[in-house]
Protein backbone atom coordinates (compact mmCIF):
# COMPACT_ATOMS: atom_id res chain seq x y z
CA UNK A 1 0.00 0.00 0.00
CA UNK A 2 1.53 3.32 -1.10
CA UNK A 3 1.78 6.34 1.50
CA UNK A 4 -1.07 8.44 -0.03
CA UNK A 5 -3.50 5.22 0.23
CA UNK A 6 -2.36 4.96 4.08
CA UNK A 7 -3.20 8.67 4.30
CA UNK A 8 -6.71 8.20 2.32
CA UNK A 9 -7.73 5.89 4.56
CA UNK A 10 -6.73 7.61 7.62
CA UNK A 11 -8.14 10.75 6.46
CA UNK A 12 -11.49 9.13 6.39
CA UNK A 13 -11.57 7.17 8.99
CA UNK A 14 -10.96 10.59 10.96
CA UNK A 15 -14.45 11.62 9.17
CA UNK A 16 -12.62 13.96 6.53
CA UNK A 17 -13.57 13.60 2.87
CA UNK A 18 -14.14 15.66 0.22
CA UNK A 19 -16.65 16.99 -2.39
CA UNK A 20 -16.96 18.10 -5.98
CA UNK A 21 -16.22 21.11 -6.63
CA UNK A 22 -13.40 23.95 -6.68
CA UNK A 23 -11.29 25.21 -3.56
CA UNK A 24 -8.25 23.91 -2.21
CA UNK A 25 -5.96 22.52 -5.17
CA UNK A 26 -4.26 20.40 -3.18
CA UNK A 27 -4.82 16.61 -3.86
CA UNK A 28 -7.47 15.49 -1.74
CA UNK A 29 -9.46 12.31 -0.45
CA UNK A 30 -12.38 10.90 -1.13
CA UNK A 31 -14.43 7.48 -0.85
CA UNK A 32 -16.49 6.22 -3.91
CA UNK A 33 -20.24 4.81 -4.07
CA UNK A 34 -18.70 1.44 -3.71
CA UNK A 35 -16.47 2.72 -0.24
CA UNK A 36 -13.00 2.54 -2.41
CA UNK A 37 -10.46 5.77 -1.97
CA UNK A 38 -10.24 7.76 -4.67
CA UNK A 39 -7.55 10.70 -4.75
CA UNK A 40 -8.71 13.99 -6.28
CA UNK A 41 -8.96 17.50 -6.22
CA UNK A 42 -11.59 19.30 -4.66
CA UNK A 43 -13.34 21.20 -1.56
CA UNK A 44 -12.17 19.63 1.65
CA UNK A 45 -14.93 18.91 4.21
CA UNK A 46 -15.03 17.90 7.88
CA UNK A 47 -17.03 15.68 9.94
CA UNK A 48 -21.06 14.65 9.39
CA UNK A 49 -22.31 18.61 8.75
CA UNK A 50 -19.09 19.27 5.87
CA UNK A 51 -17.96 21.50 7.67
CA UNK A 52 -15.02 23.30 5.54
CA UNK A 53 -11.97 24.72 7.35
CA UNK A 54 -10.47 28.10 6.68
CA UNK A 55 -9.20 28.82 3.49
CA UNK A 56 -6.73 31.61 4.91
CA UNK A 57 -5.77 33.01 8.03
CA UNK A 58 -3.35 35.48 9.77
CA UNK A 59 -1.77 37.48 12.76
CA UNK A 60 -0.46 40.79 12.40
CA UNK A 61 1.49 43.24 13.53
CA UNK A 62 0.81 46.72 14.30
CA UNK A 63 4.30 47.43 11.89
CA UNK A 64 2.54 45.31 9.22
CA UNK A 65 4.94 41.95 10.10
CA UNK A 66 3.48 38.34 9.58
CA UNK A 67 3.21 37.19 12.99
CA UNK A 68 1.81 33.52 11.83
CA UNK A 69 -0.33 33.24 8.77
CA UNK A 70 -1.54 30.19 6.44
CA UNK A 71 1.26 29.58 3.97
CA UNK A 72 -1.14 31.15 1.03
CA UNK A 73 -1.08 34.63 2.46
CA UNK A 74 1.99 36.12 0.66
CA UNK A 75 2.12 39.79 2.14
CA UNK A 76 1.04 42.50 4.09
CA UNK A 77 1.54 46.08 3.48
CA UNK A 78 0.51 49.51 5.92
CA UNK A 79 -0.63 52.84 5.74
CA UNK A 80 -2.14 55.18 8.10
CA UNK A 81 -5.27 53.19 9.58
CA UNK A 82 -5.37 50.05 7.31
CA UNK A 83 -3.24 46.71 6.53
CA UNK A 84 -3.47 45.11 3.06
CA UNK A 85 -3.50 41.47 3.17
CA UNK A 86 -2.01 39.59 0.25
CA UNK A 87 -3.08 35.82 -0.93
CA UNK A 88 -2.06 33.85 -3.47
CA UNK A 89 -4.31 33.80 -6.31
CA UNK A 90 -5.86 37.03 -4.53
CA UNK A 91 -9.53 37.19 -1.99
CA UNK A 92 -12.77 36.62 -3.86
CA UNK A 93 -15.82 39.04 -2.77
CA UNK A 94 -17.64 36.19 -1.52
CA UNK A 95 -15.12 34.66 0.46
CA UNK A 96 -16.40 35.67 4.19
CA UNK A 97 -13.90 37.57 6.48
CA UNK A 98 -13.85 37.41 10.43
CA UNK A 99 -11.44 39.94 11.80
CA UNK A 100 -10.41 41.12 15.68
CA UNK A 101 -8.15 42.87 17.74
CA UNK A 102 -5.03 40.33 18.45
CA UNK A 103 -3.80 41.81 21.43
CA UNK A 104 -7.16 41.80 23.42
CA UNK A 105 -6.42 44.26 26.58
CA UNK A 106 -9.53 46.76 24.86
CA UNK A 107 -12.57 47.14 22.38
CA UNK A 108 -11.36 47.54 18.93
CA UNK A 109 -14.09 47.43 16.22
CA UNK A 110 -12.45 45.86 13.17
CA UNK A 111 -13.33 46.61 9.71
CA UNK A 112 -12.80 44.42 6.97
CA UNK A 113 -13.69 44.09 3.27
CA UNK A 114 -12.18 43.09 -0.06
CA UNK A 115 -11.37 45.48 -2.71
CA UNK A 116 -9.08 44.77 -6.10
CA UNK A 117 -8.44 40.56 -4.64
CA UNK A 118 -6.94 41.92 -1.96
CA UNK A 119 -7.95 41.99 1.65
CA UNK A 120 -8.20 45.62 3.75
CA UNK A 121 -8.37 45.72 7.86
CA UNK A 122 -8.87 48.92 9.74
CA UNK A 123 -9.51 49.74 13.01
CA UNK A 124 -11.92 51.53 15.27
CA UNK A 125 -11.57 51.89 18.93
CA UNK A 126 -14.77 53.10 21.10
CA UNK A 127 -14.08 56.69 21.22
CA UNK A 128 -15.06 57.05 17.53
CA UNK A 129 -11.77 57.13 15.95
CA UNK A 130 -9.81 55.19 13.64
CA UNK A 131 -6.70 54.22 14.78
CA UNK A 132 -3.27 54.23 13.31
CA UNK A 133 -3.68 50.44 13.60
CA UNK A 134 -4.05 47.78 16.12
CA UNK A 135 -2.54 43.99 16.15
CA UNK A 136 -4.86 42.39 14.24
CA UNK A 137 -5.96 38.59 13.43
CA UNK A 138 -8.07 37.68 10.88
CA UNK A 139 -9.53 33.79 9.66
CA UNK A 140 -11.26 33.72 6.23
CA UNK A 141 -13.66 31.13 5.02
CA UNK A 142 -14.46 30.55 0.85
CA UNK A 143 -17.96 29.04 0.40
Amino acid sequence: MNNNLVSAVALVSAGLWVGAGTGHSATSVATGPEGQITVTGGQVALGEHNIHPPFAYGKIAENGSIISASPNITGVSVSTGKFTVSLAGGFQSSDIVIATDARFNRATVMNAWITGGVLEITCWNPVGVWEDRDDVAFVVYRP
